[in-house]
């Protein structure tokens, strides 16, 4: 996944974000787009099209990268377990998840050099060799 790292990482390390501006971002998505996801869409069309919905708007369902397709993939699966939050647990906990999940993502982005983090560089050739 490297190359998902280094385009996603450069672009958020260029931002330069402090912790408060990461917070603010991570609750605004998670606030934002679960309501609309969740508390709109979720209702009409179900949580795995509004799970996949959310991840082709996000572009991570690529087609023509599979690096990206494969991470929309993942992010896919996440997505429907956030649906799922939403459904059993309520709204709410729908967004504090989107929040935490935004708040790790942005912070590992933003204050790890990822290419050289043993838990990415081993997941990353794990990856590699079971896909050749």
């Amino acid at each position: 996944m490297n190359p998902v790292l280094e385009k996603y990482g450069q672009v958020v390390k260029s931002l330069n974000l402090s912790w408060v501006v990461i917070v603010f971002l991570s609750f605004s998505a998670g606030v934002g787009e679960e309501f609309f996801f969740r508390g709109v869409l979720q209702d009409y069309l179900g949580i795995v099209i509004t799970a996949i919905i959310f991840v082709l708007i996000h572009g991570y369902l690529n087609p023509f990268d599979k690096i990206i397709f494969v991470y929309g993939l993942m992010m896919t699966v996440i997505i429907i377990g956030v649906g799922f939050i939403d459904k059993y647990i309520g709204l709410t906990s729908a967004m504090v998840a989107h929040m935490v999940i935004d708040v790790i993502l942005f912070y590992k982005l933003s204050n790890t050099d990822l290419l050289q983090d043993p838990f990415f560089i081993k997941q990353d050739a794990d990856f590699s060799e079971n896909n050749q």
